[in-house]
């Protein structure tokens, strides 16, 4: 799955566009739709350098993907920051000095699979990290038992 960079805002997010007062069901399917990829996609980690250490998803077995606790080193804004380019391996040193040990562990826990390739977006709901409509339904269904601000359902 490929998600297209908005000309416009030069960034990998969708235009902050409202869905108004009144909005059809049509529109309101598009916005729960947005919503349910914001929550389901997350960054598999590569060669790149983008991905942030906190704004991004990219943390498997964390809430919403993302760092949980405070960031003891403000310096290391990006993933590639935190490996080592020579063997392609976790700077072990510096994700402990920067993160939790909660934290710390779940990252080290994240493989490179054997020859380097770009950052990519994948899907949390498969192994594959491929969409499919019985993944993307059962993470809609989730949001909607368990509410909270941040879930796909709320406008």
């Amino acid at each position: 799955m490929e998600i297209e960079k908005d000309e416009d805002f030069g960034s990998r997010e969708c235009k902050p566009i409202g869905s108004g007062n009144l909005p059809s069901y049509t529109w309101q399917s598009v916005w729960v739709v947005k919503r349910l990829l914001h929550e389901g996609l997350y960054w598999r980690v590569g060669t790149e350098t983008s991905i942030s250490t906190l704004g991004d998803s990219w943390v498997p077995k964390s809430v919403n993907y993302k760092i949980q606790d405070d960031v003891r080193n403000q310096n290391v804004q990006i993933v590639a920051n935190l490996i080592d380019p020579n063997t392609n391996r976790w700077k072990r040193d510096v994700i402990f000095n920067t993160f939790s040990e909660r934290d710390a562990e779940k990252v080290l826990k994240i493989s490179f699979l054997g020859c380097p390739r770009d950052d990519h977006l994948a899907w949390r709901g498969e192994a594959s990290g491929h969409y499919s409509m019985r993944s993307g339904y059962k993470l809609l269904i989730q949001g909607l038992r368990n509410p909270t601000p941040r879930r796909i359902h709320n406008t």
